[in-house]
Formats: C-alpha cells, sequence, structure tokens
C-alpha cells in the first residue's frame, strides 16, 4: 500500500512538472523566420506602443489574421530601440532582412510579433 502511494505521489509530481513546462515548449515551437527580403515601409503605433514592419508580399510568415508580410514590435520589448535602428537602416539603405517571429502572438492589430531582426549586407 505504501510504495503505491510513494508511486502515484512521484508520477503526480512528473505530470505536475511536465505540466508546467509546456506553454514553453508551445511558444519556443512558433518560432519561423521570413526569408530575406527588404523593408517596403515602417509604420509607428498610433499610441506610441511599438511599431509595424512591411515587407515585400510573399516573403513572409502567417500566424495571425493581418497580411502575411506584416508584423509588429511591441515598445516593451527588451530589444525595442535596436530593433527599431536596424529597421530604419534596412529600409533606408534597401538592405535585405529576416525577421525572426513568434506566429503565436499577435500584437498591434493582430500582427505577427517580431522576436528579431537579421540585417543582410
Amino acid at each position: 500500500m505504501n510504495r503505491f502511494i510513494i508511486t502515484s505521489k512521484l508520477w503526480g509530481a512528473v505530470l505536475v512538472i511536465i505540466l508546467a513546462f509546456m506553454p514553453i515548449a508551445s511558444s519556443m515551437a512558433a518560432l519561423t523566420a521570413t526569408g530575406p527580403t527588404q523593408i517596403t515601409y515602417v509604420e509607428n503605433g498610433w499610441h506610441g506602443e511599438g511599431f509595424a514592419i512591411h515587407i515585400i508580399p510573399g516573403t513572409g510568415v502567417t500566424g495571425c489574421v493581418a497580411l502575411e508580410n506584416d508584423f509588429g514590435i511591441v515598445k516593451s520589448h527588451p530589444a525595442y530601440k535596436d530593433m527599431l535602428g536596424l529597421a530604419m537602416m534596412a529600409y533606408a539603405s534597401g538592405s535585405k532582412v529576416q525577421l525572426v517571429v513568434d506566429t503565436g502572438v499577435c500584437v498591434l492589430g493582430n500582427r505577427t510579433n517580431v522576436i528579431s531582426i537579421r540585417l543582410y549586407k
């Protein structure tokens, strides 16, 4: 009887640990990247909540209601200023970028959330 109680408690603990890490695993699985592309325009948020990036159609990814070439970066992102600088530099120079996005998170009017920007020479 005691062996059964210990075994069921152990399985209960294992189940709690698995369930605790499920949201982390599911959000990590949603990360993907656009093809190398150019930014067609950058748009600021109406209330300063972030900015939107629009890329050449046909090179993006879907995940939110907005078009596949429409992405958003929220102001609370830790690298917000860096990504804004990269986006503006890429737009002004016509350089190619690759957007690393989380297709499971929608921001700024249901745009797919940008996690990182890769700038190409």
